[in-house]
């Protein structure tokens, strides 16, 4: 499942698919496992070679392959300073971002990360990897992470551990209360929280924190937008900064995650807006 940098590829096509994911997992088993990954440097370190191969297998036009190729090739890079100029170095991986074509690209270089069992789930924007693995399946999380530290490897990218982080999200806390202890991954820290994409998710999927950011966030914008009238900006301009500031950080995929949200926490936002 990759959203990013493709036709209804947003931020909130990726999340309500990792939502829905482990919602629905989640009324057969006793938790779920999510477990964000964090790719080094993701978009410099893509091969070329390894790029281009996964391209050949698409069904695309070879005049745009033959020139893709062409594009690909002949890339170097030289440092001068003090008048002094460094050997060249060939430029053989990175999608050249800033490019037209670099996002389209990384999507191509992740078509082929996929999870080993089938009821198992990887969702991708970009670089950001989510895994999610059932309790029923826990016997399959270390052939999981094996194989994308595998496929990290192929793609010459590099699996950060440190930076990657898990949550265990049970169905209930009865549940959280009786169940077993889950075995923790090595070297991947286990948190009661974690943003996804700009919402902040606790393990029982409350969005309290991210309510509370926001909040406040949006607090400060009007702040600054008292200061901006007090100082004689017209009623037509600080509704378009209102609109830029507080109203879109209040509804930043609001659709996707206002139905987890409790009564207390629709009060607080809808107090801003007041």
């Amino acid at each position: 499942m990759q959203c990013a940098f493709r036709p209804l590829g947003s931020t909130d096509s990726a999340i309500i698919s990792i939502l829905h994911h482990v919602t629905s997992l989640l009324s057969t088993n006793t938790y779920v496992r999510l477990i964000a990954l964090d790719f080094s440097k993701a978009f410099d370190t893509v091969n070329h070679s390894s790029n281009l191969s996964k391209l050949s297998s698409l069904p695309v036009p070879d005049q745009l392959y033959n020139w893709l190729v062409g594009y690909f090739n002949g890339h170097s890079h030289t440092t001068q300073y003090n008048n002094i100029t460094s050997s060249t170095a060939i430029i053989n991986a990175s999608v050249f971002q800033g490019s037209a074509i670099g996002p389209s690209l990384f999507v191509v270089n992740a078509i082929d990360l996929k999870p080993i069992h089938s009821a198992n789930y990887i969702d991708k924007y970009a670089d950001d990897t989510y895994l999610i693995v059932s309790s029923a399946l826990e016997h399959t999380v270390d052939a999981e992470m094996n194989s994308i530290e595998q496929w990290a490897q192929r793609n010459n990218l590099s699996l950060n551990k440190n930076k990657s982080v898990e949550l265990i999200i049970y169905s209930s806390d009865k549940a959280r209360k009786h169940a077993p202890p889950v075995c923790h991954l090595p070297n991947i820290k286990r948190e009661t929280s974690t943003k996804i994409l700009g919402v902040t998710i606790h393990d029982n999927i409350s969005l309290i924190s991210h309510v509370s950011e926001v909040t406040q966030s949006a607090a400060q914008a009007l702040y600054a937008l008292k200061l901006l009238k007090s100082r004689g900006l017209d009623p037509t301009s600080l509704k378009i900064v209102c609109k830029a500031t507080v109203i879109s950080r209040l509804t930043y995929a609001a659709p996707l995650w206002w139905g987890y949200a409790s009564v207390d926490d629709r009060l607080r936002l809808q107090s801003i807006i007041s």
